[in-house]
């Protein structure tokens, strides 16, 4: 079973991600917002990691 929490939580921090980067004209906050879906993938591929280390 997939960690489907773990991945919604990755997809909705990702979102947030490019809303940020849409918003701002700001360099460092464009940089925080992709710092921010970086983070996001990072959860997805936790919760895709988990359900093969423990089938």
């Amino acid at each position: 079973m997939i960690e489907v929490i773990t991945v919604i939580e990755g997809i909705v921090v990702i979102i947030i991600g490019v809303a940020l980067i849409l918003a701002s004209s700001l360099l460092i906050i464009e940089l925080i917002g992709a710092f921010v879906i970086l983070m996001g993938v990072i959860l997805v591929a936790k919760g895709f990691v988990k359900k093969f280390r423990n089938p």
